[in-house]
């Protein structure tokens, strides 16, 4: 994957032409005529065209406007609120697919405690004693296969590449954050998006309920947890969801290692 960007450092292209100025200004006053002055004069114009370029190119400002953040909200919302009402309270939870899957990670939904699903079988509403719960194609899916297919993505299966993989898609590929950090300790994996461009949404999700973003998890967190999910090969369950000061939004990812975890 190559990172597609316009120079991130407008600054860069003020600092040149302030040099071209002063050059040129030196320049002027000194009058010399000579073959130095000639130099000089060629290098404030090459510094005056190189300031342009990147100014003109610079990423200036946010590249994501304001209202895409709000583009998910009301769906993931309704999503939430369909699962309370037929009583599935469980956190999103997103096991690898069989070949019988409708996609390579999909998100199962507890009553109550999680117990391994049957991806295999047909439909959306598991009624198994012990895996009761709904099956659904998580909301990052269609983004995943962008990634495979446009900027043909591999999910490295060591921990160091896969949360490499998962900080350069964010910040290089995706640009929804200008930095992330990763952090796992034993089961948890904790994620900070900082400056995340898509808080607004997060905060009108959390109005209505923090336990939205746990149960029915916007098109990005899915995404991580699809990529975590592929790259461990066992199943991630979606633990927490906060925002920060500084427009930073933390994300409690838990791996399910082996036998049964809280929902």
């Amino acid at each position: 994957m190559k990172p597609r960007n316009l120079s991130p450092y407008p600054t860069s292209g003020l600092v040149l032409l302030l040099m071209s100025a002063v050059v040129l200004i030196i320049v002027a006053f000194t009058d010399r005529g000579d073959f130095t002055s000639a130099t000089l004069v060629l290098l404030g114009f090459a510094c005056f065209v190189g300031g342009l370029f990147l100014t003109l190119f610079a990423k200036l400002g946010d590249p994501i406007p304001a209202f895409v953040s709000l583009l998910p909200t009301q769906a993931i919302i309704n999503q939430a609120r369909f699962m309370a009402d037929l009583g599935i309270t469980g956190n999103a939870h997103f096991v690898p697919g069989t070949t019988d899957s409708p996609a390579k990670v999909m998100q199962y939904n507890p009553v109550s405690e999680f117990h391994p699903p049957d991806l295999a079988a047909d439909g959306t509403f598991l009624l198994g004693a012990d895996t009761a719960g709904m099956v659904s194609v998580p909301a990052g899916i269609p983004i995943l296969q962008m990634l495979e297919d446009d900027h043909h993505l591999t999910i490295p299966e060591s921990e160091p590449a896969l949360f490499e993989t998962i900080q350069e898609v964010l910040t290089d590929i995706l640009e929804v954050a200008d930095s992330v950090t990763l952090a796992r300790n034993a089961d948890h994996i904790n994620i900070t998006l900082h400056q995340y461009r898509f808080l607004a949404g997060c905060t009108q999700i959390r109005n209505e309920s923090p336990k939205c973003c746990t149960m029915a998890p916007c098109p990005v967190c899915s995404l991580i947890a699809s990529l975590l999910a592929l790259g461990f090969s066992q199943t991630v369950a979606m633990l927490g969801s906060a925002p920060e000061k500084g427009k930073n939004l933390v994300l409690v990812f838990s791996v399910v290692s082996d036998g049964l975890v809280g929902s």
